[in-house]
């Protein structure tokens, strides 16, 4: 049987333009290897970001093992431990999360964008 993890992704959706706004959706999933986690994710289509093609993103749950999610990240850079994001840093890699971990990751955008913070509940 298939190794699972139960993820919770958090999105925030952020704008400096006209004084500024943001928005938050959280979702719950059991996921499995290979599955892409993305905005579609939570409920949003692509096509949402037409305007914006630079704030959507994809987190592929690349493996599952004992205590471990290894995380691919596209289009998203890891913020660092002071919450900084570096507008020039890498936007794909991977990840390591265990139990009750969470990495935060943001689109690599000044004036708007999304953060997306990911964690790690259950593994089985």
């Amino acid at each position: 049987m298939p190794t699972k993890a139960l993820i919770t992704i958090r999105e925030t959706q952020w704008s400096g333009w006209d004084g500024g706004s943001s928005s938050t959706l959280t979702g719950q999933v059991w996921t499995e290897e290979r599955a892409v986690l993305s905005p579609e994710t939570l409920g949003h289509r692509r096509t949402d970001y037409a305007d914006h093609p630079s704030w959507f993103y994809e987190l592929e749950v690349d493996r599952i093992v004992a205590d471990v999610v290894v995380f691919g990240h596209r289009n998203l850079v890891v913020e660092n431990s002071g919450g900084v994001v570096n507008l020039s840093g890498p936007r794909e890699g991977k990840f390591i999360l265990r139990w009750g971990e969470t990495k935060n990751l943001s689109t690599a955008t000044m004036d708007a964008g999304t953060g997306v913070s990911v964690t790690v509940h259950e593994i089985r």
